[in-house]
Order: C-alpha cells, then sequence, then structure tokens
C-alpha cells in the first residue's frame, strides 16, 4: 500500500486475439510445488526455456500471453513466427494497443512442469528492471497454465501445479465463476448499486483500479486525488488514488470503504487484495478459489507516502515524480534529484521492499539527496495521502 515508489499498474499486456498462445503440450506427472519470490508485491520464479537458464519471471493473470524478454529469446534461439500475422495486437495497463513480435520456443520447464510448444511475446523488460531492482527476464501469462489448476499462494510463497485442486490448504474463503475476456480472468463485483466485471491481476501491486467512466458515477469518502507515477509498457502516467463508499463484494469476500485508483483499462483487484490469499485457477471449469487463514472483511488501510516516485539508478534512487501537496514538494524535491543515502546507509542498498515497509511503519524518512551538483540532507515526513 505505499505510493511513494512507481510501480506497475493493471496488466503488463491484454492480448486482443488470444491466437496460439496456449502450449501446444502440458506434461505433469504429479502435482508439484514451486518455491517463488516475493518482490515488490509480485511473485517471482525461475523457470529454464528450451532446456537453458534459469531465467528470473513473475507469473501475471493479468497477461493472457507469455512474455519474453529479447534477450532470453535470443540465448534460448527462439524462433520468429514467420507468417505475415507475426505480432499480436495487445494493451497495455493505461488501455492502449501496441504490436508485440512473436516467437515460439520448445518447452518452458517450471517445477517439474513441462510447457511445449508455446508461442510468447518479445518485449523489452528494462523498465521493469528498474522498478524491481532486480534483472527481470519475462512473464509467465495466463494462457500458459491452461491444463493446469494453477495456485499462487501469496502467503506462502510459492505456486502450486497439478491436476486438480490442492487438497492442504487454508479454509476455503469464496468460489466464484471466472468469465474470461481476452484470455484473461475476470469475476463479478458488487460496489454501492452497481455490479460489473473486474480483472484478477497478479501483474498489479494495487487494489482496486477502476477506469475513469465507473469511477465518476460513484461515491466517494476521499475523492480520487493525484498519486504516484504508473508505469505501462511504452508509457508512463499519473495515477489517482481515493477511498470509495460502500461495500466492494467478490462472491462471499467483502472489502469495506476500499481505497481505489482510477485511470485507463480495465476494473481490476491486485495484491493488496490478493496477497491475503491463496487463489487456484481451474481453466478448463472457469472457476477459481481463495483460501485464507484470515476471516471476517478485508481490511482497506491508508495510503501512506513521503511524495515521491522512484526509479533505480546505479548510484541509488532517481526521482521521476513529485507528488502535488506531498511532503517531497514543500521539500522542494524535483525530478531528476538522487536519492544518495537512506536513513544513514546507501540507497543503492536499499531494496523496493524495504522503501515500502518503511514507509508503512514510520513517521518519517531520512534522505540525503544530489541535487543540480549539491548534496542536501532531508527529513520527510510520512503523509497520508488517502486516510
Amino acid at each position: 500500500m505505499v505510493v511513494a515508489v512507481a510501480g506497475w499498474a493493471g496488466a503488463p499486456l491484454t492480448a486482443e486475439v488470444n491466437k496460439e498462445t496456449a502450449p501446444l503440450y502440458t506434461r505433469m506427472e504429479r502435482a508439484v510445488t514451486v518455491p517463488a519470490e516475493l518482490r515488490n508485491h509480485f511473485l517471482f520464479v525461475n523457470v529454464r526455456v528450451n532446456g537453458q537458464g534459469p531465467f528470473r519471471v513473475f507469473v501475471d493473470t493479468g497477461c493472457s500471453f507469455t512474455l519474453f524478454s529479447p534477450e532470453l529469446a535470443a540465448a534460448v534461439k527462439a524462433q520468429p513466427v514467420p507468417d505475415d500475422d507475426d505480432a499480436t495486437t495487445a494493451f497495455n495497463a493505461l488501455g492502449d494497443s501496441l504490436a508485440v513480435p512473436r516467437a515460439l520456443v520448445d518447452s518452458i520447464e517450471l517445477g517439474g512442469v513441462r510447457f511445449e510448444g508455446v508461442v510468447a511475446g518479445i518485449l523489452p523488460m528494462t523498465r521493469f528492471t528498474q522498478i524491481d531492482g532486480e534483472r527481470v527476464d519475462g512473464a509467465l501469462g495466463f494462457s500458459l497454465f491452461s491444463e493446469v489448476f494453477l495456485g499462487l499462494d501469496y502467503p506462502g510463497h510459492q505456486l502450486l501445479l497439478g491436476p486438480g485442486w490442492p487438497e492442504i490448504l487454508p479454509p476455503l474463503r469464496a468460489e466464484m465463476t471466472v468469465h474470461e475476456h481476452a484470455a484473461v480472468p475476470f469475476i463479478v463485483a458488487g460496489l454501492q448499486d452497481k455490479t460489473f466485471e473486474v480483472e484478477i491481476d497478479s501483474g498489479s501491486n494495487g487494489s482496486l483500479h477502476l477506469p475513469v467512466e465507473l469511477a465518476s458515477s460513484l461515491s466517494w469518502k476521499a475523492e480520487p486525488r493525484p498519486g504516484p507515477l504508473i508505469e505501462a509498457i511504452d508509457e508512463e502516467t499519473q495515477d489517482y488514488l481515493g477511498r470509495l463508499n460502500g461495500r466492494l463484494t467478490l462472491g462471499s469476500l467483502v472489502l469495506p470503504e476500499p481505497v481505489a485508483s482510477v485511470g485507463g483499462a480495465e476494473p481490476s483487484i491486485g495484491y493488496d487484495v490478493l496477497g491475503r490469499f491463496c487463489i487456484v485457477f481451474d481453466q478448463r471449469a472457469d472457476r477459481v478459489r481463495f483460501y485464507s487463514l484470515q476471516a471476517g472483511p478485508i481490511a482497506s488501510p491508508s495510503e501512506r507516502s513521503v511524495g515521491l516516485s522512484v526509479k533505480l539508478d546505479p548510484a541509488g534512487w532517481r526521482v521521476v515524480r513529485v507528488i502535488p501537496g506531498s511532503p517531497a514538494e514543500e521539500a522542494r524535491l524535483a525530478v531528476g534529484d538522487l536519492i544518495t543515502g537512506i536513513e544513514g546507509k546507501l540507497a543503492r542498498d536499499w531494496s523496493r521492499d524495504q522503501l515500502h515497509d518503511w514507509v508503512d511503519t514510520h513517521d518519517a524518512m531520512k534522505l540525503q539527496l544530489l541535487s543540480s551538483g549539491a548534496s542536501r540532507d532531508i527529513n520527510l515526513r510520512v503523509w497520508l495521502m488517502v486516510p
């Protein structure tokens, strides 16, 4: 729930036409548990592609097809799709279309499960690497798991892959029908007097995202205000954040007065909701189950921030946005300033998750800045951007 740093919003890509994106064959001898790294609110796993690797990728249910960096594609000698339709039309997180070249790989191996004959989109991962702070080689899209049960166990930091519903899990809290649009999963939501579908998007680090048209028809307890910088493929934009009146319902799950972001693309729910659960998809039956040790309503705490969006820089963290009305604006920070120290330590030694955790649990953050060639120390208070 940190808005002090930039992050992804919504799916990196959603294909307009799901053409040849599911594996030709999926080979699995038994159910497997795959350790995952929960970093910047995304589940990262290691895969082998065409027998090579490991490569570091994240699992993105909001992305209909698998994505590889050009470097990965070259390393495994992925075969470009040669016909006239050699680009997949897709939408980024802001709802804008772009073309993504495709290539064929013989196999992707994940925890003993082998996906064969996979057509992947080829896309530079430079921005994702800058956001995460570690090398990102690609993303595993929702269609890759079309023949297996896929479990995203956020509390356990693992993936579950098998031929049926996992047997040993926390209590079942909700089971819902999945409606696939452009090969990504949606479920029905209720809010105030409206019913609409929301995308289950493990590639989003937010709570609830709403398009402008829907957001403008709703009642807000705290009106949306300018927020952090949001990254999408080939674009950056400003997010708006506010708190809604009423309850968001997702089957039997309830979120009272949820914090929501407003922008482009489809309605979606991200990590701030999903991260409480082990979520298991059965694509063949169009069902999803939410398991959790925690019962009752899902809390939507205040959004805390110092008012900065930042990107990784070799010497620390580079300011890429200053939020209007924030402590950072009051302290006259500017886009381009370099944060070289945080709380007496080198800024480059701080991960994005550590930045998130600090802002969530402290009232101020001490920074050392390099601005216009001059160094200065400041003490930024932590601010409730959305109470």
